[in-house]
């Protein structure tokens, strides 16, 4: 990823250095926060969740993980983080770890918090330690002002939850559907028994921690005395609390009004930045960059690192950025002269592929598609639904997910990378999605993997007859940069790369792409785009364009047919200081616009100014069909 001028930024209520010396350590983050962690559990070090939410919990310095994948609490503490991750640090290999040495409760990992309908919290996933469950599956949440609602299915019954603390007490809330057999969940896990209540309203372990519970059943685990199960019996719908207090009695919140908060709630991200862009008055070179300014000194010094876009409508586009933030900026269609940002939402997991559809944006994070709806028509996001959550994730750095595309079908595509090793050599633990191409569903429900054998596939094309490319970054089993492509009618393809071959690539041949490209012409290839019908900026309707992000520049593809396969080269059409990451076409003018930043900036190319990028001789010679 590339550096942005260095902009101080932080969680919001965070406990963070009053003198901070790094940016991260100052961005408001906002109140839940998408991330793989690390944390401390009965005094050791381990792998906290893959798929986790930090939540802010109001009080300004209690923060608790919900993970999204087992569905529970794996903590909650008083404290911040202790900084990591490539995102924020840069550091490679190192997660972000909370800093939940003490904290009020936590819960062991490895298992299922909520038993299935045989009353086991067993982990039953085809992997364990990775992805969903069959009985319980996670919605999204909520966001009113500054509290998030948790969103989930347990057994069919739909569980709402949100957590807030205050003078040492953690309150759970519920708002519980109609059950139709009882639910258990683990409520704490720790190293000394509990000892419950006859009533089954309190209990209290050894080492301190008293829980209390209205509108539930306290109980210890029978197998395992230190874990505190938690079961609402079933019947209609209802609400319920569980509180938490070390060394002292719970004192548990007021109930929410779960029925308000699911409606929108107040900003959070008040004012909207106005910027002047500037359009380039050249005449002189065939494509011309205008830039849009960006919002960098935004109040809440949020870093600015796009990565993902796509148009709204002909004035305004969706954009998300690496740290997690999705902003919108309207004044598209005029002069740029007054560009007005505002900032929708925050805190998704590395989100870098944005698309939106019939009005809705979709984001494409490391965890999930995720759907950003705003509910009280204030343009900020309320809610965040779950659209397709079946990828899996490991712990990795380098398990980006780039890209959202999709087909004249409605079916969506991105592109996920290899658990590439710190250092670039080999690679760590491969899961089912990793170097390969994703196709999900319309509607959300099914996702398969079309294409296998990516290392690090920095965006994905999809053509006009379901074709599908991606760009490939060069290292382990990656001679150099190379543009992949196959045809609907080939797919799945294996692209190449021994470690992520995946099953469904088993006693696949070698799919050869268009071309390998030279590290001075690509050393970190990108997306691509399929000039649109009608487009008239001097490139042929159907051709492709690919984006380099190392080497800043845009390719226009010629195609030659060997045989039954198609073989390329490239042209220069246009290199800049901007490192090219996507591509959209204009739903105005039909133009292939780019986005990417440098130095604060994205830049837009190309602006048609003559007829062509390539002399007129090579633009009669190369019109073969990408089909």
């Amino acid at each position: 990823m590339s550096k942005t001028a260095s902009i101080i930024a932080t969680f919001a209520a965070s406990t963070a250095a009053l003198h901070a010396a790094n940016w991260y350590e100052e961005m408001q983050i906002g109140p839940a926060w998408s991330n793989t962690f690390d944390d401390t559990f009965q005094g050791q070090k381990r792998l906290a969740a893959v798929k986790g939410i930090l939540l802010d919990l109001g009080d300004g310095q209690s923060h608790a993980l919900f993970d999204t994948e087992t569905l529970g609490l794996v903590n909650a503490y008083s404290g911040f983080v202790h900084w990591g991750g490539t995102p924020w640090t840069g550091k490679h290999a190192v997660l972000v770890a909370l800093a939940d040495e003490t904290p009020v409760f936590n819960t062991a990992r490895g298992t299922a918090k909520w038993a299935d309908a045989k009353g086991s919290f067993e982990d039953s996933r085809k992997i364990p330690g990775y992805g969903n469950f069959d009985h319980a599956r996670f919605n999204g949440y909520f966001r009113s002002g500054s509290t998030i609602v948790l969103d989930y299915t347990v057994l069919g019954s739909r569980v709402l939850e949100t957590v807030a603390a205050r003078d040492g007490t953690v309150t759970r809330s519920f708002d519980l559907a109609e059950r139709k057999s009882d639910l258990t969940t683990v409520a704490a896990d720790e190293a000394k028994p509990f000892t419950v209540a006859a009533d089954g309203l309190s209990a209290k372990s050894e080492d301190g921690l008293t829980v209390t519970t209205k509108g539930g059943k306290l109980a210890a685990d029978p197998k395992s005395p230190g874990r505190l199960l938690l079961r609402f019996a079933k019947g209609d719908k209802t609400t319920a609390q569980v509180a938490y207090a070390r060394g002292a009695e719970p004192k548990p919140a007021a109930a929410p009004d779960f029925a308000t908060l699911l409606k929108g709630g107040a900003p959070l991200w008040k004012d909207k930045i106005t910027t002047e862009g500037k359009v380039s008055t050249d005449t002189r070179e065939p494509y011309a960059t205008d830039i849009a300014t960006l919002p960098t000194g935004n109040p809440w010094k949020a870093n600015l690192r796009f990565g993902g876009f796509d148009f709204i409508d002909d004035d305004s586009a969706a954009l998300s950025a690496w740290n997690g933030d999705v902003w919108v900026v309207k004044g598209l269609k005029g002069d740029w002269k007054q560009l007005v940002w505002q900032r929708v939402a925050s805190g998704l997991f590395e989100p870098l592929g944005v698309k939106v559809v019939n009005g809705i944006i979709h984001v494409n994070g490391r965890d999930q598609i995720t759907q950003l709806i705003d509910l009280n028509g204030d343009g900020e996001i309320d809610q965040f639904k779950a659209f397709n959550r079946d990828v899996y994730v490991t712990e990795n750095f380098h398990e980006f997910a780039f890209d959202l595309q999709t087909d004249k079908q409605g079916n969506f595509y991105f592109s996920k990378a290899g658990p590439v090793k710190s250092g670039g050599r080999g690679f760590d633990k491969t899961l089912p999605n990793n170097g390969t191409i994703n196709k999900v569903s319309a509607d959300g429900k099914k996702l398969e993997v079309v294409a296998t054998g990516l290392r690090a596939p920095g965006g994905v094309g999809v053509g006009p007859n379901g074709e599908i490319s991606a760009g490939e970054n060069e290292g382990s089993w990656e001679p150099a940069c190379k543009i992949n492509f196959a045809r609907a009618s080939e797919l799945p393809v294996f692209f190449g790369c021994e470690p992520t071959r995946q099953e469904l690539g088993k006693g696949k041949p070698y799919t050869e792409p268009l071309c390998y490209l030279p590290m001075d012409m690509d050393n970190s290839g990108a997306s691509q785009v399929w000039v649109p019908e009608g487009a008239k900026f001097g490139v042929n309707p159907g051709e492709m364009l690919h984006l380099s992000y190392g080497q800043s520049s845009i390719y226009r593809v010629l195609p030659q047919r060997a045989g039954d396969r198609l073989q390329a080269g490239v042209s220069s059409c246009q290199s800049s200081s901007s490192p090219r990451r996507c591509a959209r076409a204009s739903p105005r003018t039909a133009r292939c616009t780019c986005w990417a930043s440098a130095a604060g900036r994205p830049m837009r190319p190309p602006s048609a100014r003559s007829s062509a990028c390539a002399t007129p001789a090579s633009r009669s010679r190369h019109r073969t069909s990408m089909k």
